[in-house]
């Protein structure tokens, strides 16, 4: 990583890893190094993970699953994504997502404005745990504009 004017090149499995809730992220691209305008990170989730459903009042969020397959709840409806399926969501917009099946899933998450990443980056270094810390979270989560409006998907 580097100076933004100049650009860079990040290697296969390179980037600051966060690891929250039982998801490791490794940060492709920073919202430090784009000076705030967009972040990419790579997803690496357990069978059965995923956040509860909630809304990103700043920024618009996309990712790709990369491996694994997904259900992606936006907008009422569930949809089935796999491999190469893509699905973007923009700001203001209810969803959710979790790895289903029997293998980890992988995808890769970009959003813009970036920020998001700090906020995981946060989570991190509080050591939150759910339920106990959901409280905080919540906090947390407004603080940096996400609102939490439900549970995580489930079976």
């Amino acid at each position: 990583m580097g100076d933004r004017s100049r650009g860079f090149v990040s290697g296969p499995g390179e980037g600051r890893k966060v690891h929250v809730f039982g998801v490791v992220l490794t940060l492709r691209v920073p919202s430090a190094d784009t000076a705030g305008d967009f972040a990419v990170w790579e997803e690496a989730a357990p069978p059965g993970s995923g956040p509860p459903r909630h809304i990103h009042h700043r920024m618009d969020e996309a990712f790709q699953i990369l491996e694994g397959h997904y259900q992606v709840w936006y907008d009422g409806h569930i949809h089935e994504l796999g491999p190469g399926a893509m699905a973007m969501i923009p700001k203001g917009m209810p969803h959710t997502f979790r790895c289903v099946g029997p293998a980890p899933g992988r995808m890769l998450t970009t959003v813009v404005p970036g920020g998001l990443d700090d906020f995981f980056i946060e989570i991190e270094t509080k050591g939150f745990k759910l339920p106990d810390d959901l409280e905080q979270l919540v906090a947390l989560g407004a603080r940096h504009g996400h609102e939490f409006i439900g549970p995580p998907l489930s079976d």
